[in-house]
């Protein structure tokens, strides 16, 4: 049988009919209609407001309003606050009100924010009369009003930019991509509705509200993740020893490559639908930066034992970190994800290890300490010559 190989400029029209095909499936959503009044919004209580304040049309007239539709178990929508934060703080002052509005009970709610400051209101809509009223079924869900309370956008959270909300302020209807609607994104084939493909590549806007991740030989599927967190897999390489650049999208999208073969196979059509798609191109090259060291302490008796061999696995959760015969350089890229900087093994230990190592996600910085304590290793702080990724829009 002979193999059927795919052309650059092909690839490229796939991929960008895929893309124009997310677009459209937009314009069956629900809730009002771009143009049209937004509907009322009746809350049960509105939390960070000053009193009196209120939610009805009167009450904030003359003011743009963000609607973010939101519960404390999405992750994408917590993921997404530290972003209308900031966006709230550059637009202090401007008759602009962000509110935030949950279906949850308030003693959840309050609690959440206890440990997750939102900076602009916060509403109940404990009825989802609010919710249904606006089409808010998958979350995250956004809703910019203008100052005359007229639908002006439905989108994702992480589409918004100053930009973006002072053309609002100043009247004009922004130009942002709609959310996808409602569906299961491993049944979505927007190629082929028959047998599972031999050969397929798609990136498209992603309709899940929860990141899952499947490899095997010849495929890979990776749906709810940014554009950077396919970049690591396509290039090998952490987050941490990237250049971005500033425009990189931070909408959440889907990356399915079926190529039959090997794992090896995959590497290269990934990159080439990322440049596709994206109009970029990432190149290595050598750079000085800060880093930590991951060494032994050689004043205390090791904690490590090695294992007797067998399957490795290490799994990262918010409050540990659990590896069944792993070696220390995978502990260090593990520990590399957490603390946001380069860690390189300088350890000199060449066996497997089971270890649990306790944390806080909370407080990354809290391993500089427990992980001498725990593991019997430290950090040094080091400046290196590192490999790094270089991002950059295509010309």
């Amino acid at each position: 049988m002979r193999r059927r190989s795919i052309s650059g400029s092909v690839l490229i029209a796939v991929v960008s009919a895929i893309l124009a095909g997310a677009s459209a499936w937009a314009e069956e959503e629900d809730g009002p209609a771009l143009g049209t009044a937004g509907p009322p919004i009746e809350l049960e209580s509105l939390l960070q407001a000053p009193p009196g304040a209120g939610t009805s049309r009167e009450a904030l007239k003359g003011q743009a309003v963000v609607l973010e539709f939101w519960a404390t178990w999405c992750g994408p929508c917590v993921a997404s606050i530290a972003h209308l934060n900031e966006l709230e703080g550059k637009l202090a002052g401007e008759p602009i009100r962000f509110i935030a509005i949950s279906y949850e009970d308030e003693a959840v709610v309050r609690g959440f924010l206890m440990k997750r400051p939102i900076a602009g209101w916060v509403g109940i809509d404990k009825d989802k009369s609010v919710f249904k009223a606006y089409g808010a079924e998958a979350l995250p869900h956004t809703v910019l009003l203008d100052q005359e309370g007229i639908v002006r956008a439905v989108t994702d959270p992480n589409f918004l930019t100053e930009a973006v909300l002072r053309s609002l302020l100043a009247g004009k209807a922004p130009d942002l991509p709609k959310k996808p609607p409602i569906s299961d994104p491993f049944d979505q084939n927007p190629i082929s509705d028959g047998a599972e493909p031999l050969f397929q590549v798609v990136v498209r806007p992603s309709a899940s509200s929860i990141t899952e991740w499947q490899e095997t030989n010849g495929s890979f599927k990776a749906l709810g993740i940014p554009l950077v967190t396919a970049l690591t897999r396509a290039y090998g390489v952490s987050e941490m020893r990237m250049v971005l650049p500033q425009e990189l999208p931070r909408f959440r999208y889907d990356f399915i490559v079926s190529a039959g073969g090997t794992k090896e196979s995959v590497v290269p059509l990934l990159r080439q639908a990322i440049d596709a798609a994206f109009g970029v191109r990432a190149r290595f090259e050598r750079r000085e930066m800060d880093a930590y060291a991951l060494i032994r302490v050689k004043t205390e008796k090791p904690k490590l034992v090695e294992t007797g061999g067998g399957g490795s696995s290490i799994r990262m959760s918010g409050t540990a970190i659990e590896g069944v015969n792993v070696t220390t350089g995978h502990l260090a890229e593990n520990l590399e994800t957490a603390l946001g900087r380069p860690v390189l093994n300088e350890t000199g230990m060449k066996g497997a290890y089971d270890i649990s190592l306790k944390w806080d996600s909370e407080r990354p910085d809290s391993l500089l300490k427990e992980v001498p304590r725990q593991l019997g290793l430290e950090f040094r702080k080091a400046r290196r010559k590192l490999s790094v990724l270089v991002v950059e829009k295509n010309p």
